[in-house]
């Protein structure tokens, strides 16, 4: 009975760990964020005449180290969509005022740097 408990227990916290690991998660590291801020920056700055999906090629490097499925830029916001689902699916935001966001801001958390994250919503 013991190794058959034993057995439940394992398998339950390996499942536990796999549903964990399936759906993506945000940093928590200022310096990454930092980074990723001032290039979601430039891109604001270099597409505003023409907001819209930015060209794989066009990535700067922090944000394509994301391995994002898509990154577009609005007005006043940059999108970093890292793993897509049918409602949003979860990724990074930046804009320097949450409301700008293409989502509810209540579907955004604050990661600092003027970064933020959602999940589906």
């Amino acid at each position: 009975m013991r190794k058959w408990v034993g057995a439940v227990v394992v398998v339950t916290l390996l499942a536990a760990i796999a549903i964990y690991a399936a759906f993506p998660h945000p940093t928590h590291d200022q310096a990454e964020l930092r980074a990723l801020a001032a290039q979601s920056r430039h891109l604001l700055a270099r597409y505003k005449d023409r907001p819209g999906a930015v060209p794989k090629s066009q990535w700067p490097h922090e944000i394509a180290a994301l391995h994002p499925a898509n990154v577009i830029v609005r007005e006043g916001a940059v999108e970093i969509t890292t793993k897509r689902y049918f409602d949003g699916g979860w990724g990074y935001g930046f804009a320097p005022d949450k409301r700008d966001l293409g989502m509810l801001p209540a579907c955004w958390s604050s990661l600092g740097q003027d970064m933020y994250w959602h999940g589906p919503c």
